[in-house]
């Protein structure tokens, strides 16, 4: 049962990262709603391990919670995601590109698959 339920939570936030590697806004629906369904797997597991007695009535409740939080996350960006969509075909264009913020600051890719130099936008480990 552990091993399915680290699973399910490390898809959950997989998916998310899957669906932000995509160009099309359809895509992006898509795993979000994949992850939309891992995070319910989560919940599942968390229902079964209380039944089996293995976590308290307290950690359900907390479980539950957290569960409820990002499914509502996860239904708004998905819900934004349909807008653009829509608004798209309504207005006969091609889909825009969704410029999200990378860890490597505003580039869509780390440093190292560009045709720059990798070390360009990191310091230097050597202590000088």
């Amino acid at each position: 049962m552990g091993d399915n339920l680290i699973r399910a939570a490390r898809s959950t936030t997989r998916n998310i990262a899957e669906a932000s590697g995509r160009y099309h806004y359809m895509d992006k629906v898509k795993f979000c709603g994949y992850s939309r369904g891992s995070t319910l797997e989560v919940l599942d597991d968390l229902i079964t391990c209380h039944d089996d007695g293995l976590i308290s009535d307290e950690l359900l409740k907390e479980g539950r919670q957290h569960v409820s939080t990002e499914v509502k996350i996860t239904n708004g960006y998905i819900r934004d995601l349909r807008k653009v969509v829509k608004s798209a075909q309504n207005n006969k264009v091609k889909e825009p590109r969704l410029t999200v913020e990378s860890p490597w600051g505003n580039k869509d890719s780390p440093s190292e698959f560009d045709d720059e130099d990798p070390e360009q936008d990191y310091p230097s480990s050597s202590t000088e």
